[in-house]
């Protein structure tokens, strides 16, 4: 019975205790925001497409300071938010280019329809 008791204790005794701490990088500095490699983010002039003005957004490997400035010396969260704008983009224009061929499908069959009562009416009268 004790036996039984003594390895409940060591069990709990296990469970209370703390894991060692990794101290082999103790006293070391951390990497700063700003000494951290990070692709830049440039934004370009707007650019006519036919579904209005559009931004197209370049990436380059170096810092840009102006960009930089802009970002608060954040680039990949910058970076990471100006992909999703163009996955977002993207599938916006998708979806604008699916509307405009069901636009242009309909506008055909509706006047395909047109033609078709004209010509009854012709027969008709």
């Amino acid at each position: 019975m004790s036996d039984a008791l003594e390895r409940q204790r060591e069990k709990r005794q296990q469970k209370k205790a703390v894991p060692a701490r990794d101290t082999s990088l103790m006293g070391q500095r951390p990497i700063e925001a700003e000494e951290a490699p990070v692709p830049s983010v440039k934004a370009l002039p707007e650019k006519n497409t036919e579904l209005g003005p559009r931004r197209y957004i370049a990436f380059s490997e170096d810092i840009d300071e102006e960009v930089q400035k802009q970002c608060g010396k954040m680039g990949l969260p910058v970076y990471i938010e100006a992909l999703y704008e163009l996955v977002r983009e993207a599938g916006q224009l998708e979806e604008a280019k699916a509307r405009a061929d069901r636009i242009k499908e309909e506008r055909k069959q509706s006047a395909h329809l047109q033609r078709l009562r004209t010509q009854l009416e012709n027969l008709g009268g």
